[in-house]
């Protein structure tokens, strides 16, 4: 009885017969762990992708400021006149500038405040702070003085230049005048404006203002000062397009671009993780259909049987995407899955396994 049931194991027919039925259910396994896979990367694009409501609503706001910029551009009709400059490199320039002009500034704050640590040298940051930002705005109004789309003066430039440039020469009128008449460095805040008051009432606000050059503390005070104003103001200048509507939604289109590229890259971290959390169910499942598959070629070649087309079918295909629709993906449009569809069902968008599914070492592009 052993023997009869040895022989039966080794029989090639019922071998054969087991390994098929092996590579079945290894199949079966494989397809429903796409399906599960593929339901929650829908889920994915739904919540977070390109059919979520954060993104449609970026899509929509970016596609109608594009549709304004392309129609100014219909009547400026010259490229966009502006100098590329980081944000992070206009803030760390403007803290540079800040802390150069506080540091000339603190002694006064000093003597406001009587204080000579943190609290002085806050105060005086903020106020070199406020000048620059004055500053800031006085040059883009002054770049921003005549439109091209409109062909004439936009008067809301011009009053933000005359206001900003008159608020922050007197800020620097006012701290030379008071250098100067604080040049012993000692007193109160009474001694200070007591000085400054004397100064201006007998040689007037400009007659106050070029005596006070004559001290060296307070030239060294206004140089930095209106050194630090002029520097902004070119940024600004340079950093901004001549034309004011033109420089606003050229700025609301730069801006959507990136907020719609930070959704996207969410989304792609949010997809692979999912992937990843497949990947084995479907490595497994490969393995064990390879693994039968190889042993059915084997016996169907042992028992001089022709290899059916199921005998060279690759699991994996059902996981692969095509340079066509990877290609299609690229260019905006819904690319549709390879597989066979039964009769009337509508095709799904195609899902990328975890060996085709990479994106570029370094970078935030799609894949």
């Amino acid at each position: 009885m052993a023997r009869r049931t040895q022989g039966r194991a080794a029989d090639p027919l019922d071998e054969l017969a087991e390994n098929t039925a092996n590579r079945y259910a290894a199949m079966a396994g494989y397809k429903n762990i796409l399906d599960r896979r593929d339901t929650e990367l829908l889920s994915v694009e739904e919540r977070a992708g390109a059919r979520s409501k954060p993104y449609q609503a970026v899509a929509g706001r970016l596609k109608a400021d594009k549709s304004e910029l392309e129609r100014i551009k219909t009547s400026v009709r010259r490229p966009l006149g502006r100098v590329g400059v980081r944000r992070s490199v206009l803030f760390a320039s403007g803290a540079a500038l800040a802390a150069m002009e506080a540091t000339a500034n603190k002694f006064l704050f000093d003597v406001a405040l009587q204080s000579v640590g943190i609290a002085s040298y806050a105060a005086s940051i903020a106020v070199t702070a406020f000048l620059l930002v004055m500053a800031h705005f006085a040059g883009q109004g002054l770049r921003q003085i005549w439109s091209d789309h409109r062909s004439r003066i936009v008067v809301s430039s011009l009053l933000t230049f005359v206001f900003c440039f008159s608020i922050a020469s007197v800020f620097v009128m006012v701290l030379t005048v008071a250098r100067a008449a604080f040049a012993s460095e000692t007193g109160s805040i009474e001694d200070l404006l007591h000085g400054m008051q004397g100064n201006v009432s007998s040689l007037g606000p400009i007659g106050a203002v070029i005596a006070a050059f004559s001290n060296t503390s307070a030239l060294v005070l206004a140089c930095i000062n209106i050194g630090g104003i002029v520097t902004a103001m070119l940024v600004a200048f340079v950093a901004h397009d001549s034309d004011r509507d033109y420089d606003h939604v050229a700025d609301h289109v730069e801006r959507g671009e990136k907020e719609l590229a930070k959704i996207h890259e969410a989304y792609l971290d949010a997809r692979e993780k999912t992937i990843h959390n497949f990947a084995a169910d479907l490595i497994g499942y490969a393995e064990n259909y390879n693994t039968a598959n190889k042993r059915v070629v084997e016996l169907k070649t042992r028992l001089d049987r022709p290899l059916a087309e199921e005998d060279r079918f690759v699991l994996t295909d059902l996981d692969q995407l095509s340079e066509d629709a990877d290609r299609a993906a690229g260019e905006g449009e819904e690319p549709t899955d390879p597989r066979p569809a039964a009769p009337g069902a509508r095709s799904e968008p195609i899902l990328r396994s975890v060996s085709e599914f990479r994106r570029p070492t370094g970078t935030g592009d799609p894949a």
